[in-house]
């Protein structure tokens, strides 16, 4: 396949990273608005490769999608971009490691409007993203449904699993094929409650033995209410276990309403049988009076459904008119045993953030980080766990340039265990957050459980040092100071020391 550069500008720059082992890169225009990331791996060497899947919306009409090669050293940078053309359909993609040679597969699972049929497409390439000439095709349906995350999977036996359904018929559809385009197994199972488009999966629920996970959305007319159902299937479909998460107020989990939109509810299994779901959460004022509050939260449950543990992140900054403001990117375990969790928030009106969780197993939090700010914007992004026990994320960002939302950027962030403060572009990473901002009397400080703060000064736009504070350093009382932007450093108990610039109303 002819390599086709991308005809819209995209920006290069990236960052030094020297000592520091937080890396962002800066966003890259793509240009249209109506994109998400479809695919993210790394690759042999070390580097890792996203997937943006793009459509003009004026009118809206696929394009193809960018395959973007993001180099880790010796800088933190885009060094080859591919744009594959496609102005008819926009294929649902998994790119992989091939575990039976060194290259990678690109699998496409593709309905073929202008023929009317569907089938599955199988490519490799190398890390230098150079295509064979050869593709397998394994014709599927005349035309279906498709899963939305991910719906197509490389398992831990080197085959790849479909999952789809027939627009007309609640059955829903599962095939094992080999790599060399050999169909291994299909099965259709009638007893599934999910509504049609509100698939999710599946996934791998545990390796020995091997089953997998499918949950997604049902709306049950007798009640008026939406449910999101979850099924477990062993290596052969066949459904072993069902389970509903709940749907309504939990007063032991806070007393919180849970979003059910399944297709951002995150699910990991662990080989031990316990296993784990991230779900956004609200609580409206109308349950709790003069309380409201927005996030997410991480449960873990055992073999049998029973909540052994729960964890809140809260929502900041918080929308009032978005419900939920906060929506899970990705969970995933780390090869050390702890669990790496990414979310990110957003709102209308303030900037958002990509927030990056290591916790433990008991779902403890070992740190966090916060690491992304950009103005109204919403970030659509995955999440993958790095072979050096690194957590890598990609995403897209969607946000108002003209009077109307009309702009898209990708952007990669990598954060492993250690942290440090980064060159001031648009983008910051932090072991703390703060909120309310703009803020008109109290500012809160929420630490990573990893540092120490030691002091904070404000400073105002005259770089004169207005407070001090060396203990409380929780809050920042500013409800005294004239209206107008300061700096505040945030100095560590380590000796790193944050600015970050604060709105006072």
């Amino acid at each position: 396949m002819n390599r086709i550069i991308v005809s819209i500008v995209i920006i290069l720059m990236a960052l030094r990273v020297s000592a520091q082992t937080i890396q962002t890169i800066p966003h890259h225009n793509i240009g249209c608005h109506a994109s998400q990331s479809s695919t993210f791996m790394e690759l042999s060497d070390g580097n890792i490769l996203g997937g943006v899947l793009q459509a003009d919306m004026q009118p809206l009409t696929p394009l193809g999608y960018v395959m973007h090669k993001v180099n880790r050293e010796p800088e933190f940078e885009v060094s080859d971009t591919l744009f594959m053309a496609d102005d008819e359909h926009l294929p649902w993609q998994l790119t992989a490691k091939n575990l039976q040679d060194k290259d990678n597969i690109l699998a496409e699972f593709t309905n073929d409007f202008t023929n009317g049929n569907c089938y599955l497409r199988i490519r490799n390439f190398d890390n230098q993203l150079n295509f064979d000439t050869t593709e397998t095709i394994v014709p599927i349906e005349d035309f279906i449904g498709n899963s939305g995350e991910p719906g197509l999977l490389l398992d831990p036996e080197g085959d790849l699993v479909l999952s789809y359904y027939d627009y007309y018929s609640p059955e829903r559809h599962f095939i094992r094929v080999g790599l060399d385009g050999t169909i291994k197994h299909q099965a259709t199972i009638n007893s599934v409650r999910i509504d049609s488009g509100s698939d999710a999966g599946p996934i791998v629920f545990s390796e020995s033995p091997l089953r997998y996970f499918y949950w997604g959305e049902y709306y049950d007319s007798s009640q008026m209410l939406d449910f999101v159902n979850c099924y477990l299937l062993d290596s052969l479909f066949n459904v072993t276990d069902s389970y509903t998460l709940p749907r309504l107020s939990d007063y032991s989990l806070g007393y919180v309403d849970f979003n059910i939109d399944a297709l951002n509810t995150k699910v990991l299994g662990m080989d031990v049988g316990d296993f784990f779901v991230a779900r956004s959460y609200y609580r409206p004022y109308a349950l709790v009076p003069h309380i409201e509050d927005d996030g997410v939260i991480v449960m873990k449950y055992d073999s049998s459904f029973n909540l052994l543990a729960s964890r809140k992140f809260l929502s900041e900054p918080y929308n009032h008119y978005v419900h939920p403001c906060a929506r899970p990117l990705g969970l995933e375990k780390s090869h050390d045993g702890n669990i790496y969790f990414a979310y990110f928030t957003h709102s209308q009106f303030k900037p958002s953030q990509v927030s990056v969780v290591k916790m433990d197993s008991d779902l403890n939090v070992i740190w966090q980080r916060h690491c992304l700010e950009r103005e109204y914007g919403r970030n659509f992004g995955k999440m993958i766990v790095l072979e050096d026990n690194s957590v890598a994320i990609m995403g897209i960002n969607t946000f108002d340039e003209a009077g109307y939302l009309d702009h898209t950027e990708a952007f990669y962030i990598i954060v492993n265990d250690d942290y440090d403060a980064v060159v001031e572009t648009g983008t910051f990473i932090r072991p703390y957050m703060f909120y309310p901002n703009p803020v008109q009397n109290e500012l809160h400080l929420q630490y990573s459980p990893d540092v120490q703060p030691k002091q904070i000064e404000l400073y105002d736009l005259q770089g004169r040092l207005v407070q001090t504070r060396s203990k409380d350093l929780e809050s920042l009382n500013m409800a005294g100071l004239p209206a107008g932007t300061y700096t505040m450093r945030v100095m560590l108990e380590d000796g790193k020391v944050f600015s970050d610039k604060v709105v006072k109303e």
